[in-house]
């Protein structure tokens, strides 16, 4: 019986080593911008939107499971017109709803985002109302099957 828990415990702790070592070798061997064309198309399903990230895209397993990415922009996936750029912004998924398989946007946050506001006018033109930049936004948990429903969000700004 002594035996048998000497090797459970040596094989409980290679496999402790491995995952660990795997959590921290993932950035280095995985390339977020390889999934970017999946990610597209569920943004594109679930909000119409597109990413085109025009900076570095990285990967973080620790203490988070989450992307980080330089300057990026949103745009309407359909028109092709831009909604939304930053100069940083992350997002992070939270470990426990994963081990269900669901998918919590844990954290989501901009930095140096600008975004015109806008309404159609009287003759059925889009209009700018406001360009707010500095905008910065934080949001947080959601269900990320949950997109396209009403959702806080913590955001400051000022107008151009």
């Amino acid at each position: 019986m002594r035996v048998l828990f000497k090797y459970l415990f040596r094989f409980l702790l290679i496999l402790l080593i491995l995952v660990v070592a795997g959590a921290l070798l993932a950035p280095y061997l995985v390339d977020p911008a390889d999934y970017l064309d999946e990610v597209n198309e569920e943004l594109r399903y679930s909000v119409g939107l597109e990413l085109v990230p025009q900076g570095e895209m990285r990967l973080s397993v620790l203490p988070w499971l989450g992307v980080a990415t330089d300057q990026a922009l949103l745009k309407d996936a359909y028109t092709g017109e831009t909604i939304v750029t930053w100069d940083k912004a992350r997002a992070s998924l939270a470990y426990r709803p994963l081990l269900s398989g669901e998918y919590v946007l844990d954290s989501f946050s901009m930095e140096g985002a600008a975004m015109d506001v806008t309404a159609p006018n009287e003759a059925g033109e889009t209009e700018i109302l406001a360009r707010l930049i500095d905008l910065e936004l934080d949001l947080g948990p959601v269900n990320i099957k949950q997109l396209d429903q009403p959702m806080a969000v913590d955001a400051t700004w000022r107008t151009e």
